[in-house]
């Protein structure tokens, strides 16, 4: 015995094979683009992760050369200490960290030279301090003569006005 409506059985089941296939596909594709993306993603991350990285590395650097003429810059003033030496490595510190920003060319510059150039005004005022600690000096002693001289002077007033009064009285 034969079944009668086999063509439209075949037709069915093909029609459903078909659909079938259709469907799995958009899962498998859907998957597919839900793995795709998160891969681009963590390449772009990876490649800010190293540029992060190198920034960082960048900045210890830096931040040792800062350190290093700090402390120049503190004991650069201190008695008994070389001050045009130690101006001198101050300055040749100054240019190692201008080098330093110069050879990095993903790192922004601008907040590293106002850094710089802070570190050179300090540098400048701790040389005007110094001839204010000299000229300070000068003038105790000016003060100090100044007092001397108006001791004196009064002297030579009150020395003065005897020598014409006995020049009146002859």
């Amino acid at each position: 015995m034969e079944v009668l409506n086999k063509k439209e059985r075949i037709r069915a089941f093909l029609l459903f094979l078909l659909l079938f296939i259709i469907t799995m596909a958009m899962v498998v594709l859907a998957i597919f683009f839900d793995f795709q993306l998160p891969l681009e993603q963590n390449k772009l991350l990876k490649a800010e992760n190293q540029r992060i990285s190198k920034e960082i590395d960048f900045q210890l650097k830096y931040k040792e050369h800062m350190f290093k003429t700090k402390h120049l810059l503190d004991s650069i003033n201190l008695e008994g200490q070389n001050s045009s030496y130690l101006q001198q490595l101050v300055g040749a510190e100054l240019i190692d960290m201008q080098k330093i920003t110069q050879n990095e060319p993903q790192v922004n510059g601008d907040m590293y030279d106002l850094i710089i150039s802070l570190y050179l005004d300090i540098l400048e005022d701790k040389k005007k301090l110094r001839e204010l600690k000299n000229a300070n000096n000068t003038i105790t002693e000016l003060k100090e003569n100044l007092e001397t001289y108006k001791t004196e002077l009064e002297s030579a007033r009150k020395n003065l006005l005897v020598l014409e009064n006995l020049n009146r009285a002859k």
